[in-house]
């Protein structure tokens, strides 16, 4: 029996015979003829088509073994799931697709036809099994496959037609490729395509589809940025960003002051962040809009008195959390009642709040807006 191509595997073992077309393998890097043992879980390169494919991993399994109609075989090997029952588990599984109508001989025995683009499913006996198709136009393809006892294949047919289709397809998708760089500041911002995390930047990804992509990126302590990019075949797309701090409450403002406020994306100003500590434990309310605005800190002069909602935050987000080092006492707001009284605000307890002479001694402390 003359064979074209044939994959033996052992329990130990799996002995490659590779037909002529396809010439030596190299596995591990190492060059393999045609009858020598490597191990199951190995893979491959070809020599005939330079593919890698991958040895079954334990014996008996078969994923794939493919013949181009009247031209040069290929195979492929790798993991499958469980074979399909058979009612003699010592008997093998054959499943047999082409993309040509044709009849199907196994052991030089009539099995079966098969439609175009059908799908055949034998039980046979194990061991050496041959299969033939013979296609309409007389012409014929045929293999030859060894079946572990419960073992089983899989043979697929595929015509030059459809494999010359399939490349095509496939270099005109690889062509259309695009590029996608992306550079932030500060760098090492976590970036997710499409759901997907693809890396860190700065980062250049390759091989991606043209079209409408969704891109995230985000890091600690700054804004995420999240977009709807458009990418064009064969684009090479430059993407840069300048990424803008976001705060917690809490958290030291750029002045070095303690964040009360967050208006949330979009508002202008945004944040607002208050003096670390008191300007005045007891001043009247003028001299509390002087000291504050004469207030310094780490460069930033544009320092004032809050207004009297501002105020209020102040005592929500930062003196109710313990956070600010304010005294118990009346805080004077910027906020004027009548021309000779302002709102002030207690951080005692219980909280009380009211219109007082602007003589009045109360505490101050300093914010800024950003």
């Amino acid at each position: 029996m003359k064979l074209r191509g044939v994959l033996l595997l052992t329990s130990a073992a799996l002995v490659l015979i590779l037909s002529p077309c396809l010439g030596q393998a190299v596995v591990g890097g190492i060059p393999y003829r045609p009858g020598d043992t490597v191990l199951p879980g190995s893979s491959f390169v070809a020599g005939g088509d330079g593919k890698t494919y991958v040895i079954p991993p334990s014996a008996g399994e078969f994923e794939r073994i493919i013949y181009g109609k009247n031209s040069d075989s290929a195979r492929q090997g790798g993991s499958s799931s469980a074979p399909p029952s058979v009612a003699n588990p010592n008997d093998g599984t054959l499943v047999i697709t082409s993309t040509l109508a044709g009849t199907i001989y196994v052991d030089g025995e009539k099995s079966g036809k098969i439609k175009s683009m059908g799908r055949l499913q034998l039980e046979v006996l194990n061991g050496v099994t041959e299969v033939k198709i013979v296609y309409g136009d007389n012409t014929s393809d045929s293999m030859s496959l060894m079946l572990a006892p419960g073992g089983w294949g899989n043979v697929d047919f595929i015509s030059n037609e459809q494999k010359v289709s399939l490349a095509e397809q496939q270099k005109a998708r690889t062509d259309a490729f695009c590029t996608i760089t992306i550079s932030t500041i500060p760098p090492h911002a976590d970036i997710v395509l499409d759901g997907r995390p693809v890396g860190r930047s700065d980062i250049k990804l390759t091989s991606i589809d043209p079209g409408l992509h969704h891109l995230q990126i985000s890091r600690k302590s700054y804004a995420t940025i999240s977009e709807d990019i458009n990418t064009s075949p064969a684009e090479n797309k430059v993407l840069n960003y300048e990424m803008v701090v976001a705060y917690e409450i809490g958290d030291t403002g750029p002045a070095g002051g303690i964040i009360f406020s967050d208006a949330g994306p979009g508002a202008k100003p945004r944040y607002a962040e208050a003096a670390p500590t008191n300007q005045s434990d007891g001043t009247s309310q003028g001299e509390a809009e002087r000291l504050c605005k004469e207030f310094r800190l780490n460069g930033f002069s544009d320092w004032r008195l809050p207004s009297y909602d501002e105020l209020k935050l102040l005592h929500k987000n930062l003196y109710e959390r313990g956070l600010g080092s304010f005294v118990k006492n009346n805080y004077w707001s910027s906020t004027s009642y009548t021309g000779h009284s302002s709102w002030d605000l207690s951080f005692g307890n219980p909280v009380a709040s009211g219109a007082a002479p602007n003589y009045n001694s109360y505490a101050a402390r300093a914010i800024r807006t950003f």
